[in-house]
């Protein structure tokens, strides 16, 4: 469970964390997110990006309901770029060792990435990567980056950190 989720630091990305009526949305954290995440990428022109603490380690389950929500609000296809660092599951990214660095991390990582695919709702996808994507604006694909605390963003990406506490 996300018990901490870090505001950004740019007050206009911050005014992205309401829901459609206006109001934060306390009992729905999932929709502000939603809101957010489109918002920095169709308005601020920013990719934005997911970053896990070393703590957290999120479901499935939450990668799936989050496609899903931003499918039914945008009315595209999603793509979530996972970098190096980011926890899938209980592949631990950059916690035990750098990706690729290990034969037996590597094919865990694909295995966790198949599952991830089969699981995820019709027009989502999610794409091991090493650079994240620019953002496309509100006429191409949602992108949202998964990230880990060692992983580095370029400039025109956004981040949200994800802590469990």
């Amino acid at each position: 469970m996300i018990r901490c989720l870090e505001m950004p630091s740019d007050p206009e990305a911050r005014q992205g964390l309401v829901g459609h009526d206006g109001v934060a949305t306390q009992s729905d954290p999932l929709e502000g997110l939603v809101v957010w995440l489109l918002r920095t990428g169709d308005r601020l022109g920013m990719t934005p990006v997911l970053v896990t603490s070393r703590k957290l380690s999120l479901t499935d389950g939450f990668y799936v309901a989050l496609c899903q929500r931003l499918v039914a609000a945008s009315a595209r296809r999603v793509r979530l770029d996972l970098l190096p660092g980011h926890s899938l599951g209980w592949i631990a990214g950059d916690r035990t060792w750098p990706w690729g660095l290990s034969a037996l991390n590597h094919a865990s990582r694909r295995r966790s990435v198949s599952r991830m695919m089969r699981r995820l709702p019709p027009h989502s996808s999610i794409v091991p990567t090493l650079a994240l994507s620019r953002p496309g604006g509100p006429l191409r694909d949602v992108v949202v980056g998964l990230a880990g605390p060692s992983d580095d963003l370029p400039t025109y990406a956004q981040a949200i950190e994800l802590d469990a506490h």
